[in-house]
C-alpha cells in the first residue's frame, strides 16, 4: 500500500511539472472562425503595387505626413492608454505564473512573558506556586505549494498570457486607427486650403463681373437690381471663405489632439493641394485578414483565453493536493537559539463534496463565454470583409463620380463664357443667365473638389481595412512614467477645495 501511494505521489509531481500535457481540458490554440472567409473578394480591383502591410501613409510621398503619424504614434494619449493596459496584462500574467512555484515566507518573533504567583487549596493545605518569567525566540521559513496535478494553475497562467497577447493586439488596433485618423485630418487641412484657394479665385471672378455690371448700369444698360444681385453673390463667397477658414482651423485642432498636444498648438502641413491616391495595395486572399487585422487577432486570443479558463474551471472540480512545511529555530534562551532546529512537513488532499452547483455553474458560464467570443469573432470577420469590399466598391463608384464632376466643371465653364457674351451683347435676360451659370460653375467646382477628397479617403479606408504588419514593430515610447510626473507639476490646474463633487449617474 505504501509503495502504491509513493508511485501515485511521484506521478502527481511529474504531471504537475510536465506542462500542459496533463491538462484536463484540451485547448485549441488556433481556433477557426465560425464563418470561413471566401477564396477571393467579390469586388474587383485594379492591379495593386502598394504594400498595405507596411507604413502605407508613406506612399503619399509627403515627409510632413510621415512625421505627423510618427508623432501621433509616440504621443497619442489613447495609444498610451493601450500601452498601459498592456503593462497591466503583463503584470497579471506574471502574477498568474507565480502559482507554479512554492510560496516561501519568513516569520520571526521574540517575546517575554510573566505569570503571577498562584495560591490554591489542596487537601486543606494551602499551596503556593511562585510567578515566573520566560522568553521565547522563533524564526521559521513556512513553505506552501499546490501540486498542479490537473492544470488549474497552469490554465490560469496560459489564459493570462493570451490576455496579454490580446492587449498587445489592442495596442496595434489603436495604432492603425490613429495612423488613419491622422492621415484623414491631414487631408482635411489640405482640402480646406484647396477650397480656400478656389473660393478666392471665384471671388475674384465674381468681383470682376460685378465691375462689369456696375459699368453697364452706369451707362444705363443694366438695372440696379443686377448690381445688387451680383453684390450678393460676392458676399456669399466671402461668407464661404469664413466657413472654410473655420473648418481648416478645426482640422488643425483635431490633428493636434491626435498628436497628444493641446488644441491651441497648430500642426502646419506645408502643402495646399489634395494629393493623388496612393498606389492600390495588393489585396491578397481574404483569409490574410485573420493575420493582418489586429482586431481579429485580439478576438482570437480572447477565445483561447476563455478556453483555458474553461479548463481552469473543470480542474477546480478535482481534488487539490497541497504541500506545506516549515524550517526554523525555536528556543526560550537566545544563547541556545541556533541549537534548537525545528521542522515540520504536511501533505493534504482536499476535495469538494457539495457546493450547491457553484463549480458546475462556472463551467457552464465559461462555455457560454467561449460561444460568445466565437460569435463575436465571426461577426468581426464579416465586418472586416465588408470594410475591404465596401472600400473597393466605393472607390470604383467614386472614380466615376469624379469623372462626371470634371465634365460638369468643363460644361459649366463653357456655359459661363457663353452667358457672359450674351450679357455683354445686351441680350434680354442675359444677366440672369450669367448669374445662374456662375452659381452653377461655383457649385460644380466645389463639388469636384469634394469628390476628389472622397476618392483619396476611400483609398485610406482600404489600407486601414487591410490592417498591416507595421503595428507589430511598435514599441512603447519612453519614458512611460511621464504621465504620472504631471501629478507633481505646479503648472497643471487642480480642482479647488470648494469644487462640488462629481456625481456619476448610475
Amino acid at each position: 500500500m505504501g509503495r502504491s501511494l509513493a508511485v501515485i505521489g511521484a506521478l502527481a509531481v511529474l504531471c504537475a511539472l510536465a506542462g500542459s500535457a496533463c491538462l484536463v481540458h484540451e485547448v485549441e490554440r488556433a481556433p477557426a472562425p465560425p464563418i470561413a472567409p471566401p477564396a477571393m473578394y467579390s469586388e474587383a480591383a485594379e492591379a495593386g503595387g502598394g504594400d498595405a502591410r507596411r507604413r502605407w501613409w508613406e506612399s503619399f510621398g509627403d515627409g510632413e505626413l510621415k512625421l505627423l503619424v510618427e508623432e501621433a504614434l509616440a504621443h497619442n494619449l489613447q495609444l498610451r492608454q493601450s500601452w498601459a493596459r498592456l503593462r497591466q496584462s503583463r503584470a497579471v500574467a506574471r502574477a498568474a505564473a507565480a502559482g507554479l512555484f512554492p510560496n516561501l515566507d519568513v516569520t520571526t518573533s521574540a517575546g517575554r512573558s510573566k505569570s503571577p504567583p498562584r495560591v490554591f487549596n489542596l487537601g486543606g493545605v494551602e499551596q503556593n506556586i511562585p510567578g515566573s518569567e520566560s522568553s521565547s525566540f522563533n524564526a521559521s521559513l513556512p513553505l506552501s505549494y499546490e501540486l498542479d496535478v490537473w492544470g488549474r494553475v497552469r490554465s490560469g497562467w496560459f489564459a493570462a498570457q493570451e490576455d496579454e497577447a490580446a492587449a498587445r493586439a489592442d495596442v496595434e488596433t489603436v495604432a492603425i486607427t490613429i495612423a488613419a485618423n491622422v492621415t484623414e485630418r491631414w487631408l482635411d487641412v489640405l482640402e480646406q486650403r484647396a477650397a480656400l484657394r478656389l473660393a478666392e479665385r471665384q471671388l475674384t471672378h465674381a468681383a470682376a463681373f460685378r465691375a462689369v455690371v456696375e459699368l453697364r448700369f452706369a451707362g444705363s444698360q443694366g438695372a440696379l437690381s443686377d448690381v445688387f444681385q451680383q453684390t450678393q453673390q460676392v458676399q456669399q463667397l466671402e461668407a464661404q471663405k469664413i466657413g472654410i477658414v473655420t473648418a481648416e482651423a478645426l482640422a488643425h485642432k483635431q490633428l493636434a489632439v491626435l498628436l497628444g498636444a493641446q488644441p491651441s498648438l497648430r500642426a502646419r502641413p506645408s502643402g495646399d493641394d489634395l494629393p493623388a491616391p496612393p498606389p492600390m495595395p495588393a489585396l491578397g486572399v481574404p483569409a490574410r485578414l485573420l493575420v493582418d487585422r489586429p482586431d481579429l487577432r485580439l478576438l482570437r486570443h480572447r477565445i483561447v483565453a476563455a478556453d483555458y479558463r474553461l479548463g481552469q474551471a473543470i480542474a477546480a472540480r478535482f481534488p487539490a493536493l497541497q504541500l506545506s512545511g516549515s524550517l526554523g529555530f525555536s528556543a526560550t534562551d537566545l544563547a541556545q537559539f541556533f541549537e534548537s532546529f525545528v521542522w515540520s512537513f504536511l501533505g493534504s488532499l482536499s476535495a469538494n463534496l457539495w457546493d450547491g452547483g457553484r463549480r458546475s455553474a462556472e463551467v457552464e458560464r465559461t462555455e457560454a463565454v467561449i460561444d460568445d467570443a466565437l460569435a463575436g469573432y465571426g461577426h468581426a470577420l464579416l465586418g472586416a470583409l465588408y470594410d475591404v469590399e465596401a472600400a473597393l466598391l466605393q472607390e470604383r463608384q467614386q472614380r466615376a463620380k469624379v469623372r462626371l464632376a470634371e465634365e460638369q466643371v468643363r460644361t459649366a465653364n463653357r456655359t459661363v463664357e457663353a452667358a457672359k457674351l450674351r450679357y455683354e451683347a445686351g441680350v434680354a435676360e442675359g444677366f440672369l443667365s450669367a448669374l445662374t451659370a456662375m452659381s452653377s460653375e461655383q457649385l460644380a467646382e466645389r463639388s469636384m473638389l469634394g469628390e476628389r477628397r472622397k476618392l483619396v479617403s476611400f483609398r485610406v479606408q482600404l489600407y486601414r481595412a487591410l490592417g498591416g504588419a507595421f503595428s507589430r514593430e511598435l514599441s512603447e515610447p519612453e519614458p512611460p512614467r511621464e504621465m504620472r510626473d504631471a501629478l507633481n507639476r505646479s503648472d497643471v490646474p487642480r480642482p479647488t477645495a470648494d469644487e462640488p463633487p462629481r456625481v456619476v449617474a448610475p
